[in-house]
């Protein structure tokens, strides 16, 4: 076992900042790879397309942990391997929103403890309620969302910087899980 084994995250990851020591990365990568690969198998339900999908959250991350300031790794990695995946499906046209008449949301039932039906209801039932976000957040959820757009071109279509598009679909992202939290109400989990 090496003694980078026993070095934390936080640690680890402030070393690769300093020194781009792959090596960094790389026990971050022994730690984490089948945590990220499960995360990956839930959402594309295929072994090959997993390990490779792994291996490109493991490359993004070399460029990613130089970017971001990371406070906690394991939840960091799972939202962006999380994210990775659904752009992958969004990509393949496998991944598909569609609106819910609002008379019918009333009749969906989610168990507390079903993850992939919470999914479900996230992805059929947000956009019915993206009329409830101001401006800016409906129409950058849309674009990425529903027409497949980057970051990058959601900001040239709305005149914005990419951190504004970042900001406007996080915030709308927890808008959208609160409107839920309430029309279903409790505790709402968003994928």
């Amino acid at each position: 076992m090496s003694m980078k084994s026993y070095i934390s995250d936080s640690h680890l990851i402030e070393d690769y900042k300093r020194s781009d020591d792959i090596s960094d990365i790389e026990t971050l990568f022994l730690r984490y790879s089948h945590i990220v690969f499960l995360v990956c198998y839930k959402y594309l339900h295929h072994e090959e397309e997993s390990k490779d999908a792994v291996m490109e959250v493991f490359q993004k991350l070399l460029v990613d942990c130089k970017k971001y300031d990371i406070v906690n790794f394991k939840a960091w990695l799972h939202t962006v391997t999380k994210n990775h995946c659904l752009m992958k499906l969004r990509k393949d046209g496998k991944l598909k929103l569609q609106y819910i008449p609002a008379d019918e949301i009333d009749t969906i039932v989610v168990e507390n403890d079903d993850f992939d039906n919470l999914i479900d209801v996230w992805e059929t039932n947000a956009a019915m309620l993206l009329k409830n976000l101001n401006v800016e957040q409906k129409s950058c959820m849309e674009l990425f969302y529903f027409k497949g757009k980057s970051y990058k071109e959601i900001a040239h279509i709305n005149s914005m910087d990419v951190r504004q598009v970042k900001s406007h679909i996080q915030n709308g992202k927890r808008n959208l899980k609160n409107l839920l939290e309430k029309k279903m109400g409790g505790k709402y989990v968003c994928p």
